[in-house]
């Protein structure tokens, strides 16, 4: 008879958690808000998911944990369990919104899964759950599960093409220095400005910046024309015999802003080569 009620009271237990259960999923609903990407760079970027959590009903809900595991395919990048030290209150018939952020470098990314180095954009997923506590502090889970994409992003390769001699004295000079910018990327960039400086033979020529408005389409290329005026005297007499050659050692190098869909990205540069000079 003892065996028979014990029975019978798990039974009754279980029973009570499972409709519990059942009614936390339907009292609180997770839905993705939005992904953003954040802080691109040549190093990696932050993908965060905004997910709201909406209390449905008459009661008080309470966040005390939750964790989440990040993928890319099926490899596992991050793996996080986040307690929360003072328990995040879901008030009644409202919604709060939370934010789950990955913090992605590339370099780890391509050491755990190789086969996104060659892509544009990668697909990923978040997968875990929340922990909530009821007002009589019953305990129970809800798991989520989203899915999310993000930009490999290669700097753009700045290329220094040729000096055109457009008047050449004994005093100074007018050129055009042509600079081109390749876009590896599969996804196009907006030229916002171009911060330089441009030294020839190890001496300072020009320095300022180029107006951008640009656009250099995906896997696309852009030649910028930088027109400069220098005057031998005030930069060295030295200078006159460097016009004179085929080619002189050149020097470009500053910082480039970039416009994209996810933000701005400012990169700096520093290209040195022997350039040819045109008449």
């Amino acid at each position: 008879m003892k065996r028979t009620i014990i029975i019978l009271t798990l039974f009754l237990f279980m029973g009570w958690n499972a409709v519990w259960s059942v009614g936390l999923r339907q009292d609180i609903g997770i839905s993705l808000e939005e992904k953003q990407v954040q802080d691109l760079s040549r190093s990696g970027l932050k993908l965060v998911f905004y997910v709201n959590l909406v209390n449905s009903s008459s009661q008080d809900y309470y966040l005390s944990r939750y964790s989440y595991r990040f993928f890319t395919g099926h490899k596992e990048y991050l793996r996080m369990q986040v307690p929360v030290e003072q328990e995040l209150k879901i008030a009644a018939m409202e919604s709060t919104m939370i934010a789950l952020p990955v913090k992605i470098t590339y370099d780890l990314l391509f050491d755990t899964a190789p086969e996104t180095k060659d892509s544009e954009m990668v697909q990923c997923y978040i997968k875990g759950e929340f922990e909530f506590l009821s007002e009589r502090r019953r305990r129970r889970v809800v798991p989520f599960d989203f899915k999310g994409e993000f930009p490999i992003f290669t700097p753009p390769e700045v290329n220094i093409q040729a000096i055109k001699i457009n008047d050449l004295t004994i005093a100074g000079s007018d050129f055009d220095l042509q600079v081109q910018f390749v876009n590896k990327n599969g996804f196009e960039l907006l030229v916002n400005k171009i911060h330089y400086s441009f030294r020839i033979g190890g001496y300072m020529i020009s320095k300022g910046s180029i107006p951008g408005d640009k656009s250099i389409e995906k896997y696309g290329k852009k030649t910028f024309s930088l027109n400069a005026l220098v005057n031998f005297y005030e930069v060295g007499k030295d200078i006159y015999g460097f016009f004179q050659l085929d080619s002189v050692s050149c020097r470009f190098s500053g910082e480039i802003r970039l416009d994209t869909v996810w933000g701005i990205i400012n990169l700096p540069y520093d290209i040195e080569k022997d350039t040819p000079l045109l008449r």
